[in-house]
């Protein structure tokens, strides 16, 4: 009896020690991802470390992570998926709010767009993104190249890491977002300064080829525009003042079928312009705006 509680004594003390190791050395990881995590708040490099440091640690070749933007969940960042899968968009905006798996033999229809996202995908688990009991995204994985189940111990570390990745999303898409808006902002002073400049150059002459030439010189260096072409009504039919980068034949032929239509109301892309014969012919010289000119 004395040698059996020896033998239990030293054998679940050895299987204490492992565990004791095992988590000492799980949080010594989770520490060193939250420090990489707060290295920077550039949204493209936190997600690189979020997907790609469980896919090496676990022998992982699909990942995917999907965000909130905007009140749409999108797919922001793919590994080993198909092109066509790589900026999907979802319709829904009901996701799990806990650990998710795909269960071929036990189909659950809770979440069918995520589902069959996820079969297309070849994706087996999810983890969501939980930030002020909001559900930010999911990360998803498939397999292991092991074919190895998802261990309780692999699963506890995923869920850890989506954890400590929630806050650092959420302020890396809030810093994404006022980028965005400086970037627009920034836009719109350019457009503003060059506007100004447009306005003063045009107030300085009356002479049309002047006018013409500043309003070239304003699509090329806003816009970067390299074709275009300024037509003028005169009396009844349209006429081609100024021809940049495109065949003469075809700006003429273009005008006179410009000519017996109605002009649109404001700026409108060439492939919705009325009549499939006109779509056609300015699809071939890879027209992409038309844009009337009202008095």
């Amino acid at each position: 009896m004395a040698q059996l509680l020896d033998y239990l004594s030293e054998k679940y003390q050895k299987d204490s020690l492992d565990e004791v190791n095992r988590r000492l050395l799980e949080l010594s990881s989770l520490f060193e991802i939250s420090q990489l995590l707060n290295e920077s708040l550039d949204l493209k490099r936190v997600l690189n470390n979020i997907l790609f440091i469980p896919m090496g640690r676990m022998m992982i070749a699909r990942g995917a992570i999907v965000l909130n933007r905007n009140g749409r969940y999108q797919t922001v960042m793919t590994k080993g998926l198909s092109e066509e899968l790589t900026s999907y968009e979802f319709e829904t905006v009901d996701f799990p709010e806990s650990y998710f798996e795909r269960d071929d033999n036990e189909k659950d229809n809770s979440y069918p767009e995520l589902n069959k996202y996820a079969d297309e995908a070849k994706l087996q688990v999810g983890i969501p993104f939980i930030s002020n009991n909001q559900c930010l995204g999911i990360m998803l994985f498939g397999a292991k190249l092991n074919k190895a189940d998802f261990s309780t111990e692999e699963k506890d570390f995923l869920g850890s890491l989506a954890n400590l990745a929630a806050t650092t999303i959420e302020n890396a898409l809030k810093v994404d977002e006022i980028q965005q808006i400086n970037h627009q902002l920034d836009n719109k002073i350019q457009e503003l300064g060059t506007l100004f400049d447009i306005g003063k150059g045009l107030s300085s002459t009356l002479e049309l080829p002047e006018i013409l030439n500043l309003l070239g010189f304003a699509l090329m260096g806003q816009m970067f525009i390299t074709r275009y072409a300024i037509l003028l009504k005169s009396e009844n039919e349209l006429s081609p003042y100024v021809n940049k980068g495109f065949n003469d034949s075809f700006i003429e032929d273009t005008a006179a079928k410009l000519c017996d239509m109605t002009p649109p109301d404001s700026i409108i892309p060439a492939n919705k312009i009325k009549g499939k014969v006109l779509q056609r012919h300015i699809a071939k010289n890879d027209v992409q705006e038309v844009i009337p000119k009202q008095q």
